[in-house]
Formats: C-alpha cells, structure tokens, sequence
C-alpha cells in the first residue's frame, strides 16, 4: 500500500522509483495488478493515473489483504468477517511460530 499526495509529478516520481526497485532488486513489479485509488480532486485526473501505471483505477468498496474498505461505517456482520478472516490467519500461522 503506497500512498502519495496528489500532484502527477509525485506519481511520476513513485513510478520512477518502482522500476528503480525493480530493476535494482531483480523482483518483477506486475503494475497491471496494480490498482490506483483517486479521492477528491485526484478524481479528475483518474485518467491520467491509469495511464502512467498501465492499471485500472480502483472503485469503492474495494478488499485491502482480504479487509473489506468502504467510505461508510462497516456494519456488524462486516466486522464479523473480518474478525473470521483474521482468526483464520493467525490459526494458520500458529503452527510456524518459533519459540
């Protein structure tokens, strides 16, 4: 999750920087997984984004490591799965943990 102020220079730069880490690290950075959330007057420029990183613009509600995000308060039943997902998580794990 990166998160950057509004202003294209600030995208080109973190663009920039993800090949650099690719490139210096050897790890591939699949941008087309990649998925660039705008809010306010960055919503004007949502084509311009998607552009620059080669992805899709996300939309709400949108699921961030398996947590569902929205701009309203999460309902009980929501809450509820995400406590049922962190359960699982931590049980899987459980067994790996070294003493």
């Amino acid at each position: 999750l990166l998160l950057v102020e509004h202003e294209m220079d600030n995208a080109v730069d973190m663009k920039l920087v993800l090949c650099l880490l690719e490139q210096l690290s050897g790890v591939k950075i699949n941008l087309h997984k990649s998925e660039p959330f705008c809010f306010r007057c960055a919503k004007e420029e949502e084509n311009n984004y998607k552009q620059l990183f080669g992805c899709e613009i996300a939309k709400l509600p949108f699921s961030y490591l398996g947590i569902p995000t929205n701009h309203s308060k999460l309902a009980n039943k929501k809450w509820k799965l995400i406590e049922d997902i962190f359960e699982k998580q931590l049980s899987c794990c459980k067994g790996n943990v070294m003493s």
